[in-house]
């Protein structure tokens, strides 16, 4: 018997029932090329089966893998969606020992530094609840993605805690009586009116971007010396989930021509959640007027920044064939600021 550390490169079927296996000895440096009669190969390695009722206690999320998600797997590997939550080893997914151990040693080190200060340091963008508007409906119970909202006899409470200030309980709830500090409704309606009302370049355009890795990504664009059109004007949002439709009626009716929400990869808007948001927003975007072809929404990852120079670009020539938008459109949505 012979052991070989090694990585296989491949394994080919040749006459009989002979397999070739090609290899590399990685002590010796060397390219290795055998013959064998059996290769048995690593078996798959799958999520347990507990770990959906594990992440429905602990506010994870679990991808279409069936393994849980971590926060962004570039900026934030070992955490989870919910703060002070780590991830590390196969319950992310298959790992070799060296990962796993990386991965323990990192998540050692954020549990360290996070309860070795003695307090915990947290944003503050963070929702909050309204008290006079609400009706203890539990909508936004049911929206927030890290159970951050609790629902008291008094009302609806955030637990600043656990909020991570993405933003989608907002558009939620039908009464308006959760809003978020430093995001606030009228913050945001400002800046999209201030934004949409100075870009004097045609076609108009604004580019709703989630404020963490996408918004890294369209400064990567610049910095890649990426080319797009200077008509393209960034709002920061903390997630395009915290859009309403409003919002991009408010930007058209401010002078916008089309409008791009971009979302990054591995936020707590999650694909699925992303199509049907994108979806509400579009329908109630048409039935005021608005062609949907005017509305488009994608996303992206840090890595991926050179895509936005593109989607961009060919969003801008879409919107010049469409021209600008007809000044009755415009007028037809003035007083959208309260629709619901």
């Amino acid at each position: 018997m012979q052991f070989v550390r090694g990585r296989v490169a491949e394994v080919v079927p040749i006459s009989g029932n002979e397999l070739m296996v090609r290899a590399e000895d990685t002590l010796l440096g060397e390219q290795l090329e055998n013959i064998f009669d059996l290769v048995v190969l690593c078996p798959a390695i799958l999520p347990e089966l507990g770990i959906g009722e594990l992440a429905e206690k602990l506010g994870l999320h679990i991808g279409s893998d069936g393994f849980l998600l971590e926060r962004h797997y570039k900026l934030r590997p070992v955490d989870s969606q919910n703060d002070g939550v780590f991830l590390s080893g196969c319950c992310l997914g298959p790992k070799d020992v060296r990962e796993s151990v990386v991965e323990a040693l990192s998540t050692a080190s954020r549990t360290a530094s996070l309860l070795g200060k003695g307090v915990v340091t947290i944003s503050p963008e963070k929702a909050y609840v309204i008290s006079e508007r609400c009706d203890s409906c539990s909508e936004c119970v049911k929206a927030c993605p890290t159970r951050a909202i609790e629902l008291l006899e008094s009302g609806a409470k955030v637990k600043s805690i656990s909020c991570v200030g993405c933003g989608l309980c907002i558009p939620i709830c039908p009464k308006d009586a959760i809003d978020l500090k430093n995001s606030t409704e009228s913050q945001l309606m400002a800046t999209i009116e201030g934004t949409a009302g100075a870009t004097t370049t045609m076609p108009k355009i604004i580019a709703f971007v989630e404020a963490t890795s996408a918004y890294t990504a369209c400064d990567l664009v610049g910095l890649g010396r990426q080319h797009y059109p200077t008509n393209v004007r960034v709002v920061s949002v903390p997630s395009v989930g915290r859009l309403h439709a409003r919002h991009l009626l408010a930007a058209f009716s401010a002078g916008a021509d089309g409008v791009i929400m971009v979302e990054g990869e591995g936020t707590v808007l999650g694909e699925e959640r992303f199509r049907t948001h994108v979806n509400e927003i579009r329908k109630m975007v048409a039935s005021r007027g608005i062609e949907p072809l005017r509305v488009f929404a994608t996303r992206t990852t840090i890595p991926q920044f050179a895509k936005l120079a593109s989607v961009f670009a060919t969003f801008t020539e879409r919107v010049r064939k469409l021209g600008p938008l007809p000044p009755e459109a415009r007028s037809n949505i003035k007083q959208v600021a309260v629709l619901r």
